[in-house]
């Protein structure tokens, strides 16, 4: 009899699951082979107008990897020979490892029902907890930004970034597709982005629900106006810090997404919160002048921006897909 068999790995899947993804979409799914477990993704998961490229919905199925070496780990086991893809295969399978006992257990595996993103303004971070968090990360391949000047330029273009990001032909609509802005929604406690998740009462949802529409934002946009709808400058400005999340320009993405995953847990266990700012990377522009600013070499690239700080009250954790569900 193998190490791992179905009901073993849904217990597995339960807490890897709980890696991030971009509007929370969740594209990993998760096979059994003997003791060999695969990792597919789930192309209808796929956001063809927001992520053209396919880069964030690889770095969520790296960090889904992760959640699944971290979740084996509790259970004392370990992937041996592993093999990660670039790119998925014909089957969609992304990553495979054979499973073998002597894992010993992760060192976040505490805090990942804990991780959670806030939206909202954020409290300020006592100096030492940052220079802590700051040494955490470095061997990460993250940077913790302190300086007042790129935090404020942060503040300063996101709400035209993520504007014009938006009036891309179908990425409102696609967006809307993964909104739940009412309880009634079918979706809610599933996947996608809730009003809970946004922080939005219940009239800025509908508010949010009627103006996240192409004519309406782009009346908005050009009577600037906009920030009203997607604004996040105060929320920006509220951080104590930004992270930039770096990668090596030839490291493949479900390797930076594994990494990616190990950051926020990082600022998990520091009992903060970080929110990325997705808009300021998928700019070309934009990314490369934070590129810039921050003074990387050519061998390296900005993968992520999120702001950090502390939340004003507990967070609720974003909805998952039942693990039933993502295992075959």
């Amino acid at each position: 009899m193998g190490v791992l068999d179905r009901d073993l790995l849904l217990a597995v899947v339960k807490e890897a699951r709980r890696a991030p993804s971009a509007r929370n979409q969740q594209p990993a799914r998760w096979r059994l082979r003997d003791d060999v477990v695969e990792l597919l993704e789930d192309p209808a998961r796929r956001l063809p107008a927001c992520d053209p490229s396919g880069r964030d919905h690889r770095l969520a199925l790296g960090a889904a990897w992760e959640g699944t070496r971290i979740a084996l780990s509790t259970r004392g086991l370990r992937f041996d020979d592993e093999v990660l893809a670039a790119v998925p295969d014909e089957e969609g399978v992304v990553a495979c490892g054979r499973v073998v006992d002597g894992g010993m257990r992760d060192l976040f595996a505490d805090v990942v029902m804990q991780r959670a993103t806030w939206r909202g303004p954020l409290l300020p971070v006592p100096s030492h907890v940052l220079g802590d968090v700051a040494a955490d990360l470095e061997p990460l391949g993250a940077v913790l930004v302190q300086n007042p000047a790129i935090i404020e330029e942060a503040a300063r273009v996101v709400d035209d970034a993520t504007a014009t990001h938006l009036l891309r032909p179908s990425a409102i609509e696609e967006l809307v597709t993964w909104l739940r802005l009412s309880r009634d929604h079918p979706s809610w406690d599933r996947d996608g982005l809730n009003a809970e998740m946004l922080n939005l009462s219940p009239f800025a949802a509908r508010l949010q629900s009627l103006a996240l529409r192409r004519g309406p934002l782009s009346q908005l946009h050009r009577a600037r106006l906009a920030h009203h709808v997607v604004g996040e400058a105060a929320q920006v400005r509220s951080a104590s810090g930004l992270i930039a999340v770096l990668a090596p320009v030839d490291e493949i993405e479900i390797v930076t997404g594994a990494r990616l995953y190990r950051v926020w847990l990082t600022v998990t266990s520091a009992g903060l919160h970080a929110c990325p700012m997705s808009a300021l990377t998928a700019d070309e522009s934009v990314c490369a002048a934070f590129r810039g600013a921050l003074g990387l070499p050519s061998s390296w690239r900005l993968v992520h921006l999120w702001r950090l700080g502390r939340a004003p009250r507990a967070v609720p954790l974003s909805p998952r897909l039942p693990a039933e569900e993502l295992v075959s």
